[in-house]
């Protein structure tokens, strides 16, 4: 068998394969030296010296390994072993896969009944060229995994699915467009489908843009996704920058592709190879003189972009000047509630009777402190213990100071009707009158001015008054009045008034909470009021201009608005991608290596 020079694999020559010709009855009967010019006796001891030749792994050897093997087939016609043999030769040692599949097709090996064995071999011969074929379609240099396979061919359908939808939506939405006249407008349920046609568009567009991105990030090699890409960049979102960029990575990439005799081995769709054909100088020409369009068309449409929705944009711009007022006016009216509660009711209010109440307590704890001083004093003066008594004194007069800068304080302090019962008679005192008890009626302020007096007066007692065990009125002294005066009135009279008047600080107290609470349900309220106020002119004034900012309405209007020659050569445009992209999927299948692979 000869081989034709070219720049396949093997040793610098690139091998052809031979298809096998059983002998006629005629040369058979008249060619008596046939035997004596077989090189093999049986297509076995062709395959196992082409075999046992294949291990020495010599590449100097590849020629005379396929002459071997093909003068096998010339000898042995019938053997399907060195028939397959040939097809393992030509793909993978001489790693020429056209002359190996057109070897292939012209033994129809497909349609040929083989043994088990050779039948099992051919298929993965052919899977394994099939995904090699789709690892170069895919953008990966040999086979790829059946899950890799799986997974390109599922998203690059899916993605091309919904370019599809898109590119059909906009067919139907410019044919319902292309019906419309002056004389015949469209009607209601032609104008709602046409909006339908348009959201269904943006959501295939999106889905279809999602799905290229990932597949382009996923694939960046991938020939077929650039192609595909490109296009849909060209003629669904109108980036003739991206396409044109896809497009010129695909070139590079089927530069690296191509054979050194021109053919290009990655399996793309004819029909998707030329409509992503690289341009040439007529094409070119075409193509900047489509941009220059597309810059006139963007430089048209900024002129008066500005004025499709100005009504709409000032009516929104009204409504955030307005709610922005209104969240001002409740910040101002929270923080001036904010600070009469802190500030004049709970510092002035809550703050100083918790102190009253606080104070007011002590002149309790501090009187009691007085009469147990002097009744320690009786006992100091028991034992003649004129040190005890002396520092008696001194602590009586310590607290009866303490208790009047305490009761003036609270004095001044007072308001409202604890001031009226400062002022106010109260829970009449006893005091010795000559030689008797009476009664005498005391405002709470001169109460406890009378006790911290007579206090500072028992801080005088003489050790003898206080050993003296008469306190008969007439026959004591004043400083033993005094004594008496306390132990008198303290538990019965003056204690119930200190707590008269703390009771009173602590309902100034829960006053001041109902207040703040009144005040704290008001603010909340006028809050509430206000901000439904707000969202009842929010969503009154969205109401009526809802409409009129609806892209689809806009889009609507603006085709509805154009020249009938005009809407029609924009929806022939669409057909013509609708019919490219059908024939495309319709008449070659996009790759398929899983069917492929099966056939």
């Amino acid at each position: 068998p000869g081989g034709r020079g070219g720049g396949g694999g093997g040793g610098g020559r690139q091998h052809s394969g031979i298809v096998a010709r059983k002998r006629s009855l005629w040369e058979k009967f008249f060619d008596a030296d046939w035997e004596q010019k077989t090189a093999f006796h049986s297509a076995h001891h062709a395959h196992l010296a082409a075999r046992t030749q294949l291990y020495m792994r010599n590449d100097g050897d590849i020629p005379f390994i396929m002459y071997l093997v093909q003068r096998g087939i010339i000898e042995c016609p019938g053997s399907d072993e060195l028939t397959c043999l040939q097809l393992l030769m030509l793909r993978f040692v001489c790693q020429d896969v056209q002359a190996a599949a057109e070897t292939e097709k012209m033994e129809k090996l497909a349609s040929r009944s083989m043994a088990i064995d050779c039948s099992y071999l051919l298929y993965a011969v052919n899977r394994c060229a099939a995904q090699e074929t789709q690892g170069e379609n895919m953008g990966h240099s040999g086979a790829i995994s059946a899950v890799n396979l799986i997974e390109f061919n599922a998203k690059i359908d899916q993605t091309r699915k919904c370019h599809r939808e898109a590119v059909s939506n906009m067919v139907n939405f410019w044919k319902i467009m292309a019906k419309a006249t002056t004389k015949r407008p469209l009607l209601e349920p032609q104008v709602e489908e046409a909006i339908a046609q348009l959201e269904q568009f943006d959501s295939h567009k999106e889905q279809a843009n999602t799905g290229y991105k990932w597949l382009h990030d996923r694939y960046p090699n991938s020939i077929a996704v650039l192609l595909s890409y490109a296009q849909f960049c060209d003629t669904v979102t109108n980036d003739s920058s991206q396409a044109e960029r896809m497009r010129l990575e695909a070139q590079n990439l089927e530069g690296e592709d191509r054979g050194e005799d021109g053919e290009i081995e990655d399996g793309m769709p004819q029909e998707l190879r030329d409509a992503n054909r690289p341009p040439d100088k007529a094409n070119s020409q075409h193509s900047s003189e489509s941009d220059t369009i597309r810059s006139s068309i963007a430089r048209w449409g900024l002129t008066w972009q500005d004025t499709v929705m100005s009504g709409a944009a000032q009516e929104i711009e009204k409504i955030h000047k307005a709610v922005i007022i209104a969240l001002i006016l409740l910040l101002i009216i929270s923080t001036v509630t904010f600070v009469v509660l802190d500030r004049v009711l709970f510092s002035s209010v809550a703050v100083k009777n918790i102190h009253r109440i606080d104070s007011t307590s002590k002149l309790s704890s501090s009187m009691l402190a007085i009469a147990d001083l002097v009744r320690s004093s009786h006992v100091a003066a028991h034992f003649n213990d004129t040190d005890s008594m002396s520092t008696y004194a001194a602590d009586i007069r310590w607290l009866a100071d303490a208790m009047r800068e305490e009761h003036t304080l609270d004095y001044e302090q007072a308001t409202g009707h604890t001031r009226d019962f400062f002022t106010s008679a109260q829970k009449p005192i006893w005091a010795i009158d000559g030689d008797k008890w009476s009664e005498r009626d005391l405002s709470y302020w001169e109460v406890i001015n009378e006790v911290v007096r007579r206090s500072l007066s028992v801080a005088e007692v003489t050790m003898g008054d206080m050993q003296d065990p008469d306190y008969t009125p007439g026959r004591i002294g004043t400083s033993k009045q005094n004594v008496a005066f306390i132990f008198e009135n303290l538990f019965r009279n003056v204690l119930p008034q200190i707590e008269d008047v703390v009771l009173r600080y602590r309902r100034e107290v829960g006053q001041f909470s109902g207040t703040a609470s009144l005040v704290s349900d008001v603010n909340l309220s006028f809050n509430g009021i206000v901000i439904c106020a707000i969202a009842f002119y929010v969503l009154r004034a969205i109401a009526i201009i809802v409409d009129s900012m609806q892209s689809k309405y806009v889009t609507t209007l603006c085709a509805l608005s154009m020249p009938p020659q005009t809407k029609s050569k924009i929806s022939k445009f669409y057909d013509k991608i609708e019919r490219s992209l059908a024939s495309i999927e319709g008449d070659e299948q996009w790759i398929d290596v899983e069917v492929e692979a099966m056939e």
